[in-house]
């Protein structure tokens, strides 16, 4: 090359003309394929669909009566507050939910972790309500916790497919990975290993519980690893190299931040 240095392998995401032009430039060096594009392509639809269950879940909390009653009433010069220690803490923590963001350590399917929080207090309030049931008498705020109660269970009960579809997936991503980090299988033995996995998920697509996202995910990983799965691999074909160029993207979007602050973002960009 110019820099009169051996290049032993390349590493980049999957983008056609980038593998072309790279075959071209470059025959004969291996072409290795980012494992962290890999997961961002075949985890797209799966993706919109957990984003589009988190700005609902966010959306139904927010939309709660009980969540507004404070600030309605004193926007009327009146005051209320529950009355109840038990419901003080349900709306701290229903706001709380109505408020989440994704974070760094967040899970992959970050909709389907606020889903299943707000499906364990409905199982604090089944529980809840089904004690207090028993014991015959009543309590102070028990409008708010009855109502409460009746509308995030019909919120749960709507959107349980989605949430189920998401988790199913979420295996398969643990599979994937298994497969993927196996540092002691060969590149040909990893390859062969995730065509296997690949038929057992296609199966999967007759069932009559396959969800269409979870069929549409199918075919993606699927298409994906009959075309260029075996360069998802082919870093393991050259000593020390990395599954990813995750660290060299870190480094050039640092550089670019440093940079907007500097210099401003049009200059920059």
């Amino acid at each position: 090359t110019e820099l009169e240095v051996e290049v032993i392998g390349i590493i980049s995401d999957a983008h056609p003309k980038q593998r072309k032009a790279i075959a071209e430039v470059f025959p004969g060096v291996p072409h290795c394929l980012c494992h962290y594009h890999f997961y961002k392509y075949v985890f797209k639809v799966p993706k919109d669909l957990d984003s589009n269950l988190m700005t609902q879940t966010r959306k139904f909390l927010r939309g709660l009566y009980y969540l507004n009653k404070e600030k309605i009433y004193a926007n009327q010069g009146k005051h209320w507050e529950p009355k109840f220690s038990f419901t003080k803490e349900l709306l701290k923590i229903l706001r709380a939910l109505s408020n989440w963001k994704p974070r760094p350590k967040d899970p992959i399917f970050v909709g389907a972790e606020l889903f299943s929080r707000l499906a364990d207090v409905l199982d604090l309030l089944e529980g809840f309500l089904t004690k207090f049931d028993a014991s015959g008498k009543q309590f102070e705020d028990e409008n708010v916790i009855r109502r409460l109660y009746l509308k995030i269970k019909e919120y749960i009960g709507a959107n349980q497919d989605k949430n189920r579809e998401l988790e199913t997936i979420k295996s398969y991503v643990s599979e994937i990975k298994n497969i993927l980090d196996d540092e002691k299988a060969s590149a040909d033995n990893a390859l062969e290993i995730l065509e296997n996995y690949c038929k057992k998920l296609e199966a999967f697509q007759l069932r009559e519980d396959c969800g269409l996202v979870e069929a549409q995910f199918i075919e993606a990983l699927t298409k994906y690893v009959e075309t260029k799965g075996d360069l998802l691999f082919n870093y393991k074909r050259i000593e020390g190299a990395p599954k990813t160029n995750n660290l060299h993207e870190l480094s050039f979007k640092q550089l670019k931040h440093l940079l907007r602050k500097i210099i401003g973002f049009r200059t920059a960009k």
